[in-house]
C-alpha cells in the first residue's frame, strides 16, 4: 500500500498488529517491481496476500463494450472528421464535443446529501499525496492445493510520468514502472489478451495461472478507514481529503424500451472503502440521468434529435427547448430505484397532471405520494416557475440488519455509499434482507430562489466543472494508450481489470463459500461493472418498486433496530415488541414522536408485507367465574374486626365452616393487538368487572348462621403473547402472558347489616413485578381482510378461554375460626367474545 508523506500515529497503532501477522505471510513470497526482485514490505492486512485467494471468485472479470448506439450517433466526435480534435485533454473525445459533454455533466449533477463523513473522490488524488502508489499485480498457479501465490509486481503508478517507456522495444527497459504497464496492457488486452485465461476462458492441463490487480487504499478495516478518514474531533472528513471531491461521468447512447434512443449521462462515484452490513476496500456506485429537451420528454428520440443536441452551444442548454431530466436511476447494490419524470410528465401543468395521477389505479402502496415527490424534484421553487436538473440523492447510511447483534454498542455499519433517492428506511436492498436507514434530510425549495438559506454543510454539489471528470467507452483510449505515454498514465485504469482496493476483508460472511463473492471483495472498475452503458434492470441490476409506508408504526420488529445500539437492540426489541412495553413505544411514543418532532420518515418495502394487518382493536365482553378461594378476601384487616363483631351479635363463636359462591355476569374488555408476524401476535387486554359473593358461615357445635356479602371489585390489565396456528382468514391460536389485577370488596354486610368500613383498601395490587399470569386458547376469524397495512379496515370475530392465576394477595395467617385461608391462590376461568377492528 502506498503509504502517504505524513500519517498520523494513531493510524500507524490500528494497523501496527495486523502488520505482524503480514509480514510472515509475506516473507516467503518472491515480489517483482517493474521486473526487479526485492523485498516486500508488509501491507497490514489481517487477511494476508498469501490467503486473499481463498476469497476470488477464479474467473477473469468481464469488461462491457460501447454501445452500437453511442457509435451510431458518434456520441465522443467522429474521427473521419477534418475538424476532430483530440488534444485537451487527450481522452478519445473531440475536444469541441468534450466541452459540451462537461457542460451536460454540470447541468445535471447531482446534489449528495451525507449521513456520515464520506464523500466521493478522486482517486487519482492518493497517488500524488504518498511517495509511491502502486498497481499490484500478484501472478498465481491455480494447479497446485492450495494455490500459490507464485509472483508479485508492483508498478507505481505515480512514477510513469519521470521516465516513459520506450516505443521501440517495451522489453528493452524491464526496469521502468511505464514499460510494465505496457506489458500489462498487451498481456490483458480486452480485445486480444496473451493471457491464455483471459482469452479463452480455458485453464491448462499442466499449469493453470491466475492474475490478480489491484489498488491498495488506505486502510484496512472499519477501525483504521475511521482512523484515516475521518477527523479528531466535530465528525468531519480530515482535512487533506475535503480537496478530493470528484464524480467520473461517462455519457452513452443507449435504444429506449418504448423505441428510439435516449442520452444517458452515468455518474461514477469512487469511495475508498465500504463499511456497510459487508465490508469491503473501495467502492463504486453510480447514478444514471436521462436526459431530453422538454419538448419531446417521454418521446422516443431519433438519430436527428441527438444530434441536434450534441450540436447545440454549451452555454445554450436552456433556450426555447431547455434540456432537462427525463429519467433518474439511483443503484443501490444489486437494486435499481428509477424515478420516472414521463409517467406522468412532470413537466405539464399542475392540473393535467394531477387529472393523469387521478385516472391511474396506484399499483403499489404509497405510490401517488411517490409521484407527487417526483415532481416535486423537477421544479427548484414551490411555484414551479424554475426547472430543477439536479439529482437530489442520499448516500448510503446506517445499516439495521441482524448483524449489529453481534457488536458493543456504538456507531458501525453506516457506510455502504448505495444513491438513495430519498431518506427514510430501504428493505431487503442488500443479501438476506438488509435493511439501510438514510435518516438525514434536505429540502431544496428553502435553498434556492428568494430568501434562501445557505446551503447544509452536508449536501455535496457537483456543479463546478473542476469536481467532475468525463470518462469515454473505453475503446476510446485503448489504442491511443498502446503509443502514447500520457493517455497510459491517465487512462489505462479504465480497461484493465483492476480490482478497487485491496482483495479481500473480514467481513460477516467473508469465506462462507469458497472463491465467491460474499460482500467482502474489492470491486472491479466502472467498465467491468455490470451496469456500465446499460440503463434499469439490467447488468445483474433488479428494479426496486417499494411500496411506501410511514414509520408511525412499524412493520417488523427489526424497525426498532438502532444503528448505534449494537448487541443493546436485542432488549430493545423485545421490549418494544412486548406488552406493555409495545402499547406505549407504538401508540404513546412514536405518535408523540411524530408530533413534537420532525415528520415520520417513509419506509420502502419491494413488496407488501406478508402480515398485512399492524394493529387491532377490539371491544368485547367477558364473563369471569370466580372460584370459592376468593372468600378469603373477607378477612382483610380492615373489615375483619367489625364482621367479627357483628357475627359474635348473631350469636357465631368458635369454630366454623363457610361455604361461598359468586355469581357471574358478562363485563366489558378492550383490547389492542399488534401482529408482529403472520404467527405472532401481542396483545394488551384492559376488563373490569364486579362480581357479587356471598360466604354462608355456620358454626359447628351451635345453631345459627350469618351471611357475609359484597361486592368484588375487580380492574385487569393482561399482557399476552399469541401464536397463530393458522394463518388464513380463520387463525386457531395458544396465548400466554401475565399482567396486573387489582381488587378490593365493596359494600360488604353481614346479614344485610353494612360493617364499618363497607368497602375494604385494595387488596391484591400492583408491584414492580407481574401478579397475575394466565394461558389460553382461541379463534380469530376475519370476516374482512386488508389489502395491505392501513388501505382499509378489516373486520373480524374473536372468542376466547382464558384462564387466571394468582395469589389473594392478603397479608394475613389462616384465620382458622372463619374457616377461610388468607393466603389461598385463585384460578380464575374466563370466556371474551369480542369485535375486532383491524388496521
Amino acid at each position: 500500500m502506498g503509504a502517504p508523506e505524513s500519517r498520523p500515529p494513531r493510524a500507524l497503532r490500528a494497523r501496527a498488529a495486523s502488520a505482524c501477522a503480514a509480514l510472515l505471510a509475506l516473507a516467503v513470497v518472491p515480489v517483482q517491481r517493474a521486473g526487479a526482485d526485492e523485498p516486500l514490505a508488509p501491507g497490514g492486512h489481517r487477511i494476508p496476500p498469501a490467503g486473499y485467494l481463498a476469497y476470488v471468485p477464479l474467473e477473469s472479470l468481464r469488461v462491457v463494450r460501447a454501445t452500437a448506439e453511442s457509435e451510431l450517433v458518434q456520441l465522443y466526435g467522429d474521427r473521419a472528421s477534418p475538424a476532430y480534435v483530440d488534444e485537451t485533454p487527450k481522452d478519445g473525445i473531440d475536444d469541441a464535443r468534450g466541452k459540451l459533454l462537461l457542460a451536460l455533466a454540470v447541468r445535471f449533477s447531482p446534489y449528495l446529501v451525507r449521513n456520515t463523513t464520506s464523500i466521493p473522490m478522486d482517486w487519482k488524488r492518493f497517488a500524488t499525496r504518498t511517495r509511491s502508489f502502486p498497481l499490484h499485480v500478484d501472478r498465481w498457479e491455480l494447479s497446485t492445493s492450495p494455490e500459490q501465490l507464485v509472483r508479485r509486481e508492483q508498478i507505481d503508478l505515480d512514477a510513469l510520468r519521470a521516465r516513459p517507456c520506450p516505443r521501440s522495444d517495451p522489453d528493452a527497459a524491464p526496469l521502468l514502472d511505464d514499460c510494465a504497464l505496457v506489458r500489462l496492457l498487451q498481456e490483458l488486452d480486452p480485445d486480444a489478451p496473451r493471457d491464455e485465461r483471459a482469452r479463452t476462458l480455458a485453464d491448462g492441463a499442466r499449469r493453470s495461472p491466475f492474475t490478480v490487480l489491484y489498488l491498495d487504499f488506505p486502510g484496512d478495516d472499519p477501525e483504521s478507514w475511521k482512523a484515516e478518514y475521518e477527523a479528531d474531533f466535530g465528525g468531519q472528513l480530515r482535512r487533506e481529503y475535503q480537496g478530493f471531491k470528484k464524480a467520473y461521468v461517462h455519457p452513452f447512447v443507449v435504444a429506449a424500451a418504448r423505441g428510439g434512443l435516449e442520452l444517458v449521462l452515468q455518474y461514477w462515484l469512487f469511495y475508498p472503502f465500504n463499511d456497510g452490513a459487508n465490508k469491503h476496500e473501495g467502492d463504486w456506485e453510480h447514478v444514471n440521468v436521462v436526459v431530453s429537451p422538454r419538448s419531446r420528454v417521454g418521446q422516443p428520440l431519433s438519430a436527428a434529435d441527438l444530434g441536434a443536441i450534441l450540436s447545440r452551444d454549451p452555454h445554450g442548454l436552456d433556450g426555447d427547448d431547455p434540456l432537462v431530466i427525463a429519467r433518474i436511476e439511483n443503484f443501490l447494490h444489486g437494486k435499481v430505484f428509477v424515478l420516472d419524470f414521463t409517467a406522468p410528465n412532470v413537466y405539464s401543468p399542475r392540473a393535467a397532471w394531477e387529472a393523469q395521477i387521478a385516472s391511474h389505479p396506484p399499483d403499489r402502496l404509497g405510490e401517488r405520494e411517490l409521484l407527487r415527490d417526483v415532481r416535486a424534484r423537477a421544479y427548484a421553487d414551490r411555484e414551479e416557475r424554475v426547472v430543477n436538473t439536479h439529482p437530489i440523492a442520499f448516500i448510503g447510511a446506517d445499516s439495521k440488519g441482524p448483524e449489529l447483534l453481534l457488536a458493543g454498542p456504538g456507531a458501525r455499519n453506516r457506510d455502504s455509499h448505495a444513491t438513495y433517492p430519498f431518506h427514510g428506511t430501504y428493505t431487503e436492498v442488500g443479501p438476506g434482507g438488509a435493511t439501510e436507514d438514510i435518516p438525514s434530510t434536505f429540502d431544496l425549495w428553502r435553498h434556492t430562489g428568494k430568501g434562501a438559506l445557505p446551503w447544509p454543510a452536508n449536501v455535496e454539489r457537483f456543479d463546478d466543472p473542476a469536481s467532475l471528470e468525463i470518462i469515454p467507452d473505453w475503446e476510446r483510449v485503448r489504442d491511443l494508450a498502446r503509443s502514447d505515454p500520457d493517455v497510459r498514465r491517465e487512462w489505462s485504469w479504465l480497461f484493465l481489470p483492476i480490482r478497487w482496493g485491496y482483495p479481500a476483508v473480514p467481513s460477516p460472511l467473508a469465506g462462507v463459500v469458497g472463491h465467491a463473492e460474499t460482500g467482502n471483495l474489492s470491486p472491479p472498475g466502472p467498465a467491468y461493472n455490470g451496469g456500465w452503458n446499460r440503463t434499469g434492470a439490467a447488468g445483474g441490476f433488479e428494479r426496486y418498486d417499494p411500496n411506501r409506508y410511514s414509520s408511525l408504526f412499524p412493520l417488523s420488529p427489526v424497525d426498532a433496530f438502532q444503528n448505534d445500539f449494537g448487541f443493546l437492540n436485542a432488549p430493545v426489541v423485545v421490549f418494544t415488541v412486548l406488552p406493555p412495553f409495545d402499547l406505549l413505544y407504538r401508540l404513546v411514543w412514536r405518535p408523540l414522536r411524530a408530533l413534537i418532532g420532525p415528520a415520520p420518515s417513509p419506509v420502502f418495502l419491494p413488496a407488501a408485507p406478508v402480515q398485512r394487518r399492524i394493529v387491532g382493536i377490539s371491544v368485547g365482553v367477558f364473563v369471569n367465574a370466580l372460584p370459592s378461594s376468593v372468600g378469603a378476601a373477607f378477612v382483610n384487616s380492615a373489615q375483619l374486626p367489625d364482621i367479627d363483631r357483628h357475627l359474635a351479635a348473631a350469636g357465631i363463636s368458635g369454630p366454623v365452616t363457610t361455604s361461598t359462591t359468586a355469581d357471574t355476569a358478562p363485563y366489558p374488555s378492550f383490547q389492542v393487538q399488534f401482529y408482529l408476524t403472520p404467527r405472532l401476535v401481542s396483545q394488551n387486554t384492559f376488563r373490569y368487572s364486579r362480581n357479587t359473593i356471598d360466604v354462608a358461615v355456620l358454626p359447628t357445635s351451635a345453631s345459627g348462621a350469618a351471611t357475609l356479602s359484597g361486592s368484588l371489585q375487580m380492574y385487569e390489565y393482561a399482557g399476552s403473547v399469541r401464536f397463530n396456528l393458522l394463518t388464513g382468514r380463520i387463525q386457531p391460536f395458544l396465548k400466554a402472558g401475565y399482567g396486573y389485577s387489582w381488587y378490593r370488596l365493596q359494600g360488604v354486610t353481614v346479614d344485610g347489616q353494612k360493617i364499618d368500613p363497607p368497602s375494604s383498601p385494595f387488596l391484591h395490587r400492583p408491584s414492580f413485578w407481574p401478579n397475575t399470569f394466565h394461558y389460553g386458547i382461541g379463534i380469530e376469524a376475519n370476516l374482512t381482510e386488508t389489502e395491505a397495512p392501513f388501505t382499509g379496515v378489516g373486520i373480524g370475530l374473536k372468542l376466547e378461554s382464558n384462564v387466571f392465576t394468582h395469589s389473594l394477595g392478603l397479608a394475613l395467617h389462616d384465620n382458622a375460626r372463619l374457616g377461610l385461608v388468607a393466603d389461598a391462590s385463585v384460578t380464575r376461568p374466563n370466556v371474551d367474545l369480542a369485535l375486532v377492528l383491524s388496521f
